[in-house]
């Protein structure tokens, strides 16, 4: 049994493309071509679009003098890790967590639209003014998901926490809530990074399929006839007769 297994593995060797020339010069083709479209792809992809930095105030709860430095943090966030930031204020009570996420995701794609298959990594921070009291609330997207937990949140949500809108405070409170975020956010690897560490595997590993499909088999080098000769024993003997009359 384990000499017919030999076999096998023996013939399934023999048919592998790198074992015929004019066979392994057209995967070698097919391979590079699929890889170059498949590199263009990932590079287009992972090209980083330009970053959109958006504060709106449609209630009309920022002073005037305070939108430069809560712009300022945004814009701060932004660079830090690469991501589109949306802070907008809304109505409403900001206590349904399905609402918000409809309204976070119009918002978010009504200013933040990087275009087909592009990154889209950022955050949205919605804010809820009310009289006596301000909801915020914060969404992430692309390779930001994740990057505010449920902790980071709560610190983002007790800086709030007790503030009137539109005042000094809630002013501050909105600049400090996006500089909390830029600081304790856990954000993941840039997109860019990333697609280089995805590209470098497979391009490897197609280079290594290539070599071995273009490298010439090194051949041996014969023995030495003398090696195949059959070598004989001659013995030599004399018969001595004896004569007799």
């Amino acid at each position: 049994m384990d000499e017919r297994k030999e076999s096998i593995l023996q013939l399934i060797l023999q048919k592998l493309p790198w074992n015929d020339g004019k066979r392994a010069f057209r995967l070698s083709v097919i391979v590079l071509v699929a890889i170059v479209l498949i590199w263009t792809f990932l590079l287009y992809v992972s090209l980083p679009p330009r970053r959109t930095v958006v504060v709106k105030d449609p209630q009309f709860s920022f002073s005037p003098e305070s939108l430069p430095d809560i712009e300022s943090a945004a814009q701060r966030l932004s660079d830090e890790h690469d991501i589109h930031v949306v802070v907008i204020t809304l109505p409403g009570t900001g206590l349904d967590e399905s609402e918000n996420k409809s309204a976070a995701l119009k918002a978010y794609k009504e200013y933040c639209n990087p275009g087909f298959l592009r990154d889209r990594s950022g955050i949205c921070l919605l804010l809820f003014p009310h009289v006596g009291y301000v909801e915020a609330a914060v969404f992430t997207y692309g390779m930001a998901r994740g990057s505010v937990n449920f902790d980071l949140e709560k610190e983002v949500d007790h800086l709030f926490y007790q503030v009137h809108a539109p005042s000094p405070k809630f002013d501050k409170a909105s600049s400090s809530s996006l500089d909390l975020i830029n600081e304790k956010g856990h954000f993941h690897i840039g997109v860019l990074r990333l697609m280089i560490v995805c590209l470098l595997l497979p391009l490897l590993l197609a280079a290594y399929v290539c070599m071995r499909a273009i490298r010439r088999k090194k051949i041996k080098p014969s023995p030495e006839s003398y090696k195949y000769r059959v070598t004989r024993n001659y013995i030599s003997r004399t018969d001595t007769f004896l004569h007799t009359d």
